[in-house]
């Protein structure tokens, strides 16, 4: 049995190609190309993705949901019943995400949010449909605030 230079190979399908200096083993080209052609995707699409971005300007009023605004909702199950507390987000931009923040930073394009954007606050409006895991709940639009905290910090 021929010894490799430091590096045993596992012999099942499922094992990651062995490369050993600039070499690869087993025929292991496809498995390196199919790596390569997924790291071109992603790259291409966070390419376009700050291709097409642009810095919002931060709302100065609360007239209808915007990104940057702090919003108030409610949660309702399919029979229209109460699901907990209300619940408080900083609306970030595209698949901003941040659970640990003060307010919590949720995407605008979230399936929590992405049916109350552009909404006023109406009592008498049914709740938005949103699915979330499986489930369609209700989501009430209760507040819409201007985020102080960003108004003070450019302030500075």
């Amino acid at each position: 049995m021929k010894a490799e230079t430091g590096i045993r190979r596992q012999r099942n399908s499922t094992s990651r190609p062995t490369v050993v200096g600039s070499e690869v083993h087993d025929g292991d080209h496809e498995e390196l190309d199919r790596q390569e052609f997924v790291l071109r995707q992603q790259i291409a699409q966070i390419d376009e993705i700050i291709r097409t971005s642009t810095i919002a300007d931060q709302p100065t009023g609360t007239d209808r949901l915007r990104l940057g605004h702090i919003v108030t909702i409610q949660r309702y199950d399919v029979r229209d019943n109460r699901i907990g507390k209300p619940e408080r987000y900083l609306i970030g931009g595209y698949q901003e995400t941040d659970i640990n923040a003060s307010p919590k930073v949720l995407s605008y394009d979230s399936p929590l949010l992405a049916q109350l954007m552009g909404r006023t606050v109406d009592p008498d409006r049914d709740p938005a449909r949103v699915a979330l895991g499986g489930k369609t709940i209700g989501v009430e639009l209760l507040q819409i605030e201007l985020n102080t905290k960003f108004k003070a910090a450019n302030a500075a």
